[in-house]
């Protein structure tokens, strides 16, 4: 894995699988507390290209949950995982044929 950019306080680092990035952003703490931005559509774009988000969710799960298992043909989707507490073991699959990574 490669960083690719650095932007504002995020980090964009490009993964093996093609279109696929860990963003990583900065915290900035003071007395009150903590402030994060954790997702700026300008800075992505300029990381990843065009790009649109449109959509947000939010869920919580106990230890040991699998969720999110995703394929979509006709309207693909892009995946924004953030884990704000605790830990994360995420898995990509490239399951589109036309790609480079496919199988991957």
């Amino acid at each position: 894995m490669d960083l690719i950019k650095q932007l504002n306080g995020m980090n964009a680092i490009e993964t093996k699988l093609k279109d696929t990035y860990i963003i990583t952003t900065k915290v900035f703490e003071d007395k009150r507390g903590s402030f994060i931005e954790s997702f700026n559509l300008r800075d992505v774009q300029k990381i990843i290209g065009d790009y649109e988000f449109v959509q947000d969710c939010h869920s919580v799960s106990v230890k040991n949950v699998v969720r999110g298992l995703h394929y979509q043909i006709q309207h693909a989707q892009g995946k924004l995982l953030r884990c704000i507490a605790g830990e994360i073991y995420d898995v990509v699959v490239d399951l589109r044929q036309s790609s480079s990574t496919y199988g991957q």
